[in-house]
């Protein structure tokens, strides 16, 4: 055994009382005193067992350090001598030459670089500064009987400490020496094949010289090689070392061909550095056969490491290896190569020092060990996708244990993306209710289990539709992503006792969670964190707390499970804070740390904790209150509780979609839900509650704003009268939606003067629909008078409100006076001739109206042309509703004049205008040429039985590649047309919406054929297909089902007011179980009752999460209490329109 020499010395003050009464410099002379013992070297030949023992040298000298001026001291020793020169303003330099010692030639294989370590303490009483190298032996093979003495250059250390500090602390003078590095040194270099010369990229921080050992197998005189060992990997460009020697670990590698492509991690003793000019390790790297020498001269050990996805390794190693060797090979048989964040827990918990051999662990025979993530840091950038799943499924595992807590939405959503991860792609015909029920503790959290089990298995499952087609990588990658956005990401938790309660306690890279009796967390940083230490009861330590804005401390003592958590508590808390001093030294307290670190990863390759969660205080276990959405659904669900009302279903769906999708919610709908007074008052508090709402200052940035709030839908409840005015009034007041559906809910002139003041409240509605309301010309006075003031108002729907001509005075001012004003619908009022014309006036100079409709309103072909003559010199109207209104042949050439010409009109509805089949001809050829219709409503106006009309409409939908939108019932279609039409479906057309209801009879089974070819094609983009009073029989039905149940376009289907029954119903039920795109079903009128409706809502139960309404308006005899407690028992997803 080849020893090389320890060095062991001691920097003190000749006189400590002197230093700790000085606060000031002076012209004393602080001497220090070194005293360097070398112990002998023997070697021994081991064939003439002859031993030569050199005298260790031994240096003592004195230096004087406090004056301005250099000094130069000179001891000369009998053996060496040794010179050091000292400057106060710019540190101690001390050289030291240790001369070179004789000894005999020894044979020697390359061997691993010995590691050095430097230990610094620093006290207040006598300021003692203790170094010690402490650098392994070799371990060498026995030398030749002939001995020749070569000369081997001892190292030289060259190394740099600051000039004092001083400071004043409770009025007692302390003087702190600190360096310039950080309080545990680890120089090593481990792994490098000696026989490797190349030579490493310099660093700033310390460099020491070996001698190269290999020479002495020649007898030659040795060349020194500059091995840098570097200290602060900050001082490193961009984390990189570049012409890195070969790591010894591999040289038994089948492959080791490295190629300079891009950044890749590779492996040092203490961590993986980034190297940007070695990409070619990580390629393949599952393919190579890596084998380790992991059998040494110690005790031999069979040991068991396993994973987090459960893969397990029986691996042979001898107890002089060190725990980082064992780590490197475990991880190189799953093909992990950035091991940074791992290391190997024992079945006790406790962590392994990597830095250290098995036998000084205690690691025994047969001992079962678990490779896993210890430090929870976001690499700043992380290529080992084998290093991703483990972080991923550790990740996943802390979710559903409850260790890092999240908001119910983010666990839902979290649980949708591990049911894809798990099963893959959603199968219909397997995933039935109920599917997730019993095993619903692998995606769900225990404290969530306790509540609606099946309305979270709903909501799990619809977000499991939504990731269709999503592979592992991108699930485990997008699942990463929420959970790093939660607050407690990246803790590690422990169960402690604090003051006789059991709390949580966790310690992130950032900072520590501490637990109260209430069951919050609050978040300490940790330049608050003054000192962590254990204390002389067993298991116990305490924290030190300085409270911000303040130097007041506070110390709290918690009581661990055993000796061992306290030790991984201790450690880890000392491990992140001395990452985080070296990327944020100056925001930390000085501490003292109670047990160095160990196996610390390099922090530079890491993003800033700032850079990652951003922490808020307290942090609610129950539900984490983070957005606005959230707060109305929790004040509603709230409120609903303690007035005993009954939740809205279809409410709360919409708002948990929104939630679980993480988008925001622009509308709600809750119309047609006959509310009562205490169901719309619940409802009118949560909102108002919610809108009003604002976060506390601190934690205002983590506030989302994700309810968006335009669009507010009433419609169709009895909420315009008596005792819901007071709670409309208050929507309308207090809430800020641009858009007020108030369509048929009983409104009167009464209930507008009333809500009068509501209305000059609000300032930011933007569109107000009454339609259905009768409200009279007073009513439509009334608010746009309340309306004055708003700026912002645009679109007014007053169709069928029981207005006159009259009112054409006051709307006719009112577009004379608003350019802003887009949209006026006035449909189904007594307008005529005359209120055209008022109208007429009034726009002559509005450039803004945009959508104008004036549907069944009176007014004939004089009118019509007038208007269709102003629509020719304006560019500004984008939409002309004229349907319903008596015009004749005359008109319905200007109809047609008028298309044909460009212009911006982009959508038209002339249905039930009785123009003729002659106009309707040339409106049809017209269409071949404009390129702005998108939307065209021919409804009404039957077709020639010629087949000319159809003839010019076919032609024109093959060249026509604009329109989307075709209205075509009650047309009288012949057999031609219908077969013709569903074959340029297949093959050209673009339209999207088709509405052919009582057009056709399906009777013909060529036309029954034709379609179902249409449905099924891949090259049909229908989005809407109308197909109501078809004469369809459950046959039919049957058939058109097949295509359905493969179609992926379609969203709204409709097949009301046919003779379907319950074997129809039964059809459609098995197309929706396969289709995956339908939304909308209609089935108004089909010969159904509420039993037939409730076995269609069980079929799609939990199967289809798509469908949202099925409209079932005017089926059999049964009231409307009949139809709603029948099929509320069915407990569907979708929504049931009566």
């Amino acid at each position: 055994s080849f020893d090389i020499p320890t060095f062991d010395f001691n920097l003190q003050p000749t006189s400590s009382t002197q230093t700790q009464t000085n606060t000031t410099d002076n012209n004393n002379n602080n001497l220090f005193s070194f005293d360097f013992n070398l112990p002998s070297v023997d070697t021994t030949n081991n064939t003439t067992n002859n031993t030569t023992t050199q005298a260790a040298p031994t240096f003592d000298f004195n230096f004087n350090f406090d004056q301005p001026t250099q000094t130069q001291a000179t001891t000369t020793s009998n053996v060496a001598t040794a010179t050091t020169t000292a400057t106060v303003d710019t540190g101690f330099n001390f050289d030291f030459n240790i001369p070179s010692l004789s000894t005999p030639t020894p044979t020697l294989n390359p061997s691993t670089i010995p590691t050095a370590t430097i230990n610094t303490n620093s006290t207040t009483t006598n300021n003692n500064l203790s170094f010690d190298f402490n650098i392994p032996s070799l371990s060498t093979p026995t030398p030749t009987p002939t001995i020749a003495p070569t000369t081997i250059n001892a190292p030289s250390f060259d190394f740099s400490i600051p000039t004092q500090q001083r400071s004043v602390e409770n009025n007692i003078t302390t003087t702190t020496t600190t360096t310039t590095i950080e309080p545990k040194f680890d120089f090593s270099t481990p792994g490098f094949d000696l026989n490797d010369q190349t030579n490493t990229t310099k660093s700033d921080a310390f460099s020491f010289d070996m001698p190269d050992i290999s020479n002495v197998l020649n007898n030659t005189s040795t060349t020194q090689t500059d091995w840098t060992a570097n200290m602060d990997l900050g001082q490193l460009p961009d984390l990189a070392m570049t012409n890195l020697p070969k790591n010894n670990l591999l040289a038994n590698s089948k492959q080791t061909v490295l190629k300079p492509i891009e950044s890749v991690f590779i492996t040092n003793s203490n961590a993986f550095y980034m190297a940007k000019y070695w990409k070619q390790i990580a390629v393949d790297h599952a393919k190579k056969d890596l084998t380790y020498d992991l059998l040494k001269t110690g005790t031999k050990l069979n040991l068991s490491v396993s994973f987090v996805d459960n893969t397990k390794f029986d691996i042979e190693v001898t107890n002089d290896i060190t725990a980082k060797d064992l780590l490197c090979a475990a991880c190189s048989k799953k093909s992990i190569w950035m091991i940074d964040l791992l290391s190997i827990q024992t079945p006790t918990g406790a962590w392994l020092n990597l830095d250290k051999i098995l036998s000084q662990q205690n690691v025994q025979n047969n001992e079962k060990l678990i490779v896993k993530v210890k430090y929870w840091k976001s690499y700043k950038s992380l290529i080992d996708p084998n290093l991703k799943n483990i972080i991923f499924l550790q990740a996943k595992d802390e979710i559903i244990s409850g260790n890092w807590i999240c908001s119910e939405t983010t666990a839902i959503r979290l649980a949708g993306y591990l049911v894809q991860y798990n099963i893959g792609n959603v199968n219909r015909a397997v995933h039935k209710p109920g599917f997730l029920k019993s095993n619903i503790n692998q995606y769900l959290s225990s404290n969530l289990l306790t509540r609606d089990v099946d309305y979270f298995e709903r909501r799990i499952l619809y977000l499991h539709s939504k990731l269709y087609g999503m592979s592992n990588d991108d699930i485990a990658e997008n699942y990463l992503a929420v959970v790093q956005s939660t607050q407690t990401y990246g803790a590690t938790i422990f169960s402690v006792i604090f003051e006789g309660q059991n709390q949580r306690f966790g310690i992130a890279e950032d900072g520590i969670f501490l637990e109260d009796d209430k069951k919050q967390i609050e978040f300490i940083l940790l330049p608050f964190l003054k000192s962590w230490s254990a204390c002389p009861e067993a298991d116990s330590f305490e924290i030190e707390l300085r409270k911000p804005g303040s130097e007041e401390i506070s110390r709290k003592k918690f009581k661990s499970a055993s000796e061992i958590v306290r030790q991984n508590v201790l450690d880890l808390i000392s491990a992140y804070y001395t990452m985080l001093q070296q990327i944020d030294g100056g925001h930390l307290s000085r501490v003292l740390l109670p047990q160095p670190a160990h196996s610390v990863p390099p922090p530079m390759a890491f993003t800033s904790p700032k850079e990652n969660v951003a922490r808020m205080t307290p942090i609610n276990l129950d539900a984490t209150v983070s957005s606005r959405l959230l707060i109305f659904r929790n004040a509603y669900l709230k409120r609903c509780e303690m007035g005993r009302a009954q939740a809205m279903q279809s409410l709360l769906l919409q708002i948990d979609r929104a939630l679980d999708e993480e988008i925001a919610l622009d509308k709600i709908d809750v119309a047609n839900l006959n509310l009562t007074p205490l169901d719309f008052g619940v409802f009118a508090d949560a909102l108002e509650y919610a809108f009003q709402f604002k976060p506390a200052a601190d934690s205002a940035a983590f506030f989302e704003e994700n309810f968006s709030a335009i669009t507010l839908i009433l419609s169709d409840n009895p909420v315009g009268e008596g005792p819901y005015l007071s709670y409309l009034g208050k929507i309308i007041a207090a809430c800020p939606f641009r858009e007020l559906e108030l369509k048929r809910i009983k409104l009167s002139f009464k209930a507008i003067e009333f809500l009068q003041p509501s209305f000059e409240a609000n300032v930011i509605v933007e569109r107000i629909d009454v339609e259905g309301n009768p409200i009279s010309n007073k009513g439509v006075s009334r608010i746009l008078k309340s309306l004055k003031q708003n700026s912002k108002t645009a679109s007014f729907n007053f169709s069928n409100n029981k207005l006159d001509e009259l009112v054409t005075m006051i709307l006719s001012s009112m577009l004379a006076a608003n350019p802003i004003v887009s949209e006026l619908i006035i449909s189904s009022n007594k307008i005529g001739d005359g209120g055209v014309g008022t109208l007429l006036k009034g726009l002559e100079n509005n450039k803004g109206l945009k959508h104008f409709d004036l549907a069944k309103t009176g007014f004939t072909s004089k009118s019509g042309i007038l208007l269709l003559k102003w629509l020719c010199n304006t560019t500004h109207v984008r939409s002309l509703n004229m349907a319903k209104n008596k015009l004749d042949e005359k008109a319905g050439k200007e109809i047609a004049k008028f298309i044909s010409t460009p212009n911006g009109l982009t959508t038209l509805n002339i249905a039930e205008t009785k123009i003729g089949s002659k106009a309707l001809a040339s409106v049809c050829e017209a269409i071949a040429s404009n390129k702005s219709l998108k939307k065209l409503y021919l409804d009404g106006n039957p077709f020639d039985k010629k087949g000319l009309v159809g003839g010019h409409l076919l032609q024109s939908l093959r060249t026509n590649d604009v329109l989307q939108t075709l209205g075509l019932g009650d047309c009288k279609l012949g057999k031609d047309v219908i077969i013709g039409l569903a074959r340029v479906l297949r093959e050209s057309s673009k339209l999207r919406f088709l509405d052919i209801s009582n057009s056709v009879e399906f009777k013909d089974p060529e036309c029954i054929s034709a379609w179902r070819e249409t449905l099924a094609s891949g090259n049909c983009i229908l989005e809407e297909f109308i197909c109501r009073s078809s004469f369809l029989t459950p046959d039919a039905i049957r058939i058109f089902s097949e295509a359905l149940a493969t179609n992926s376009r379609l969203r709204r289907v409709d097949f009301g007011h046919n003779k379907i029954g319950q074997a129809g119903l039964q059809h459609l039920g098995r197309a929706l179980q396969t289709n995956v795109s339908i939304q909308i079903i209609g089935i108004a009128n089909t010969c159904i009752v509420p039993a037939n409706a409730a076995e269609f809502g069980s079929m799609l139960n939990n199967i289809n999460k798509t469908l949202l309404r099925v409209e079932i308006v005017e089926n059999g005899k049964a009231t409307l209490q009949e139809w709603r407690a029948t099929i509320q028992d069915s407990n569907v997803m979708f929504q049931f329109y009566f």
